[in-house]
């Protein structure tokens, strides 16, 4: 019996350890997120509209730029290094960005799009989903 309790042990311990390892991760994009204003906007921008929609519309255009941005960039430089190309460190940057830029718009753009319009199909399938009225809804006891 001691050694099922130390094998549960030793497996609590790793799955405690995951844990936080994951949780430190999730904290340190949320603080990374924070810093470069993405929530901030997102949510000004949500909360402006009065929409939380919105919100995560914002959030979600402002990830897959800064996403595809990153990505354009180390594509030009890899590109610059194996075609031997003579191209300045700020050229290849610009370009990277900017490219980087035009796609995950795009990315972005194309996704919203689909998916409004895989809603607006699921709302004309599906049966109405009806709420009970506010007077059913605030019934009191006596």
């Amino acid at each position: 019996m001691p050694f099922f309790g130390l094998i549960f042990l030793i497996v609590a311990l790793i799955l405690v350890g995951t844990g936080f390892a994951i949780g430190a991760g999730v904290l340190a994009l949320a603080c990374m997120a924070v810093a470069f204003g993405m929530i901030s906007i997102s949510m000004a921008t949500g909360i402006l509209q009065r929409k939380l929609s919105t919100a995560f519309r914002v959030f979600f255009y402002e990830l897959c730029i800064i996403s595809f941005m990153t990505a354009g960039v180390a594509l030009s430089w890899l590109l610059s290094a194996f075609l031997d190309l003579s191209i300045s460190p700020v050229a290849l940057l610009m370009i990277g960005s900017l490219s980087g830029l035009a796609v995950g718009l795009t990315f972005g753009l194309l996704h919203s799009w689909m998916i409004d319009l895989i809603s607006r199909n699921l709302r004309k399938i599906l049966p109405r989903i009806t709420r009970p009225s506010r007077s059913h809804a605030s019934l009191t006891y006596r």
